[in-house]
């Protein structure tokens, strides 16, 4: 597959992103002006137009969060129509984790009890679920009303989290319901990948690596929350390449977080992902979701430095912007609630494009 013309363009976006000293000045800065200028001046410049002529000036918090998405899509729209038809198909897994991260965020926001406002904002309309099906689905009563607008819909998401409902209601764990997610999003993916060509090989090794992390995640909640009823067969999903199931059956019987981090590491034999585990239980484990994601993308950055004409190139400059939109977004918002600037360095420093 030819991927030399869209390639030579993603190595001039890359060199768009925002560098680490652009989110230290931001960080630092006064309100949320400097970030307003910043995004005047760079390729943020047009989509934030588009989104002053829509929503006006008044709200600086609603500017940006528009803005910067308006980009995201058009960028992702660009990737996508300078591929061949072939790579268009292998950016699938991509984009169908972050149509799954909009259904999981949502549900959540409602667990939490968040308003439909609130829970809109955290949303990227990206994948199958444009911005008016985020907005519709954000503004539903509750979470089984959800799943039947995504019934209604067609959704291919629908089916599972109907399945799961039922023990949803009687355990109350959103957990459940996100697990069913994960699992029947892993199981379109590789039954929709073919064996191939090294293409092939790079899109399979993006959803093995998901899927480790979804194993991982669900040891780490069973620790922290102590004895389940569940079972391992109920949480392990296959495909993954660094937990395999009987591993995850004896990490599952770990008494604790630390009984299950000393487990690891006699099981785990990535050491960067290890590394990473272990830095983040010590600083903030709620953060281990994104610390996973950061080393997905640094495993595409490298693959394409490597093989710099194969999908990797396109995998991790996509996973980049997406962070990077993900985190300004985020700045802006801090900057909104004064949170205090080294909060906001510390969770940028797991979701920057530096990670």
């Amino acid at each position: 597959m030819d991927l030399g013309y869209i390639n030579a363009r993603i190595r001039a976006w890359k060199g768009m992103l925002l560098k680490r000293e652009d989110y230290n000045r931001l960080i630092y800065s006064e309100g949320i002006e400097p970030l307003l200028e910043l995004m005047k001046k760079g390729v943020y410049a047009r989509a934030l137009e588009l989104a002053r002529a829509r929503f006006g000036e008044e709200d600086r918090v609603k500017l940006v969060d528009h803005g910067l998405k308006e980009d995201l899509l058009s960028t992702l729209r660009l990737l996508l129509e300078g591929m061949p038809e072939k790579g268009r198909s292998l950016m699938a897994p991509l984009y169908s984790h972050w149509e799954v991260y909009n259904i999981k965020t949502i549900l959540r926001g409602m667990e939490r009890g968040l308003k439909a406002e609130e829970i809109y904002w955290r949303l990227f309309p990206v994948g199958g679920l444009d911005e008016f099906a985020l907005k519709e689905l954000s503004y539903q009563k509750g979470i089984e009303e959800v799943i039947h607008l995504l019934f209604m819909w067609g959704s291919p998401y629908a089916r599972p989290l109907r399945r799961a409902y039922g023990d949803y209601r009687k355990r109350r764990s959103l957990f459940i319901l996100e697990l069913e997610l994960d699992r029947s999003l892993y199981r379109l993916l590789l039954e929709g990948i073919p064996s191939g060509n090294e293409d092939v090989a790079i899109a399979r090794a993006y959803i093995q690596s998901r899927i480790d992390a979804t194993n991982l995640l669900s040891l780490f909640k069973i620790a922290m929350e102590g004895p389940s009823s569940l079972i391992p067969s109920d949480l392990f999903v296959e495909g993954g390449r660094r937990v395999r199931r009987k591993d995850f059956e004896s990490l599952f019987l770990s008494k604790d977080i630390e009984d299950l981090l000393h487990r690891l590491r006699g099981r785990l034999h990535d050491y960067r992902w290890l590394m990473v585990i272990e830095r983040l239980f010590l600083e903030d484990p709620s953060l281990l979701e994104e610390g996973f994601e950061g080393l997905i993308m640094g495993d595409m950055g490298r693959m394409g430095r490597v093989k710099p004409l194969t999908i990797a190139v396109a995998y991790h400059f996509a996973m980049a912007k997406w962070r990077e939109v993900k985190t300004l977004s985020f700045i802006a918002r801090a900057k909104a609630f004064d949170i205090p600037p080294h909060e906001v360095e510390r969770y940028v420093k797991w979701t920057g494009y530096w990670s």
